[in-house]
């Protein structure tokens, strides 16, 4: 179930959650984008199907909670 950049990208642009223009970044750094988690946690089967291929990719990193 991987997923590639571009569909995350994707996944991040539907949701109006990929906004371009000029940030500063709370560590002083500044960047043309900015990734607005918070407008695709609003969609369940989006957040779900970014979660799932977190831990698909983290799944053999024997990580423990």
């Amino acid at each position: 179930m991987g997923i590639t950049p571009a569909e995350v990208e994707e996944v991040f642009r539907a949701a109006g959650a990929f906004l371009e223009g000029h940030f500063v970044l709370s560590s002083g750094r500044h960047s043309p984008r900015y990734l607005e988690k918070f407008q695709v946690l609003q969609w369940p089967e989006r957040t779900e199907r970014l979660c799932a291929a977190i831990a698909e990719r983290a799944r053999d990193m024997r990580v423990e909670t």
